[in-house]
């Protein structure tokens, strides 16, 4: 019986101890295998191969390398090719919008009679000759006077600024173009040559009549040298304060 007792007794205690080994490994984390891995000493990575500076540069360089792959492919076994056309006429280009001034000449500014410059272009009156403002005129009496620069203030002050409709190309190519133009609805040749200060382009009969009523009413470069006041004598060198011819004092001009 008292062997029988210990044979009892020592099962208990293995039963016991298997029991506490059990509970041991639930409470206890045991090292993972990849962590015994990491604490063991790290290899000594090979040195590579640098590769050859003309490969670097022959190399085709990823531009989105997260949202494109990389072709396999030699750079030589690449080739441009043309285009492909849109796949709907939608995502076609819009047309060629029309030209701004539409053959307007805005803000004309005018160095002789029959010629005015605006919008980026030159525009010479057609049918007619541009009357330079060097040009000098004689009439009846024998008096040469500057017709020239009269005829190029009578033009200013004819257009004054507004916009010339003159029948310019779609597509403004050139910087000078010989058209005829409009103001408010009337050929602005038609008034030049009217008023006598231009004259009608040699070979042409457009503006005849006209010159020939002009020389015969005596208008503008056909007409009387414009008179011309002389200074009175005294009165430019008269100073504010001196007396005058009566004896009175003059006053100085109000400003």
């Amino acid at each position: 019986m008292p062997e029988r007792g210990v044979v009892i007794a020592a099962l208990g205690l293995i039963v016991i101890g298997g029991g506490l080994f059990a509970a041991r490994s639930v409470l206890v984390d045991e090292p993972a295998a990849e962590d015994a891995a990491a604490a063991a000493p790290a290899e000594v990575a090979a040195p590579m191969e640098t590769e050859p500076a003309a490969a670097k540069a022959a190399r085709v360089r990823p531009v989105a390398p997260d949202m494109v792959a990389q072709p396999r492919v030699q750079p030589d076994e690449l080739q441009r090719v043309e285009p492909r056309d849109a796949l709907s006429r939608f995502a076609q280009p819009l047309p060629k919008p029309p030209p701004r001034n539409l053959g307007r000449v805005y803000r004309p500014y005018i160095d002789a009679a029959g010629r005015a410059a605006g919008s980026g272009v030159v525009v010479t009156l057609a049918g007619i000759e541009v009357t330079s403002p060097d040009r000098t005129c004689t009439d009846a009496e024998g008096h040469e006077w500057p017709c020239g620069m009269r005829a190029r203030s009578a033009f200013r002050g004819f257009v004054r600024g507004r916009a010339l409709a003159c029948d310019l190309p779609p597509e403004l190519t050139e910087k000078s173009y010989t058209v005829a133009c409009k103001l408010g609805g009337r050929d602005v040749g038609e008034w030049l040559v009217g008023q006598g200060w231009a004259l009608p382009a040699p070979g042409s009969d457009r503006y005849a009549q006209l010159a020939s009523e002009a020389r015969e009413a005596g208008r503008g470069m056909y007409g009387a040298a414009p008179p011309v006041f002389d200074e009175p004598v005294g009165q430019a060198d008269a100073a504010p304060g001196d007396a005058g011819l009566d004896g009175d004092v003059s006053m100085p001009p109000v400003q």
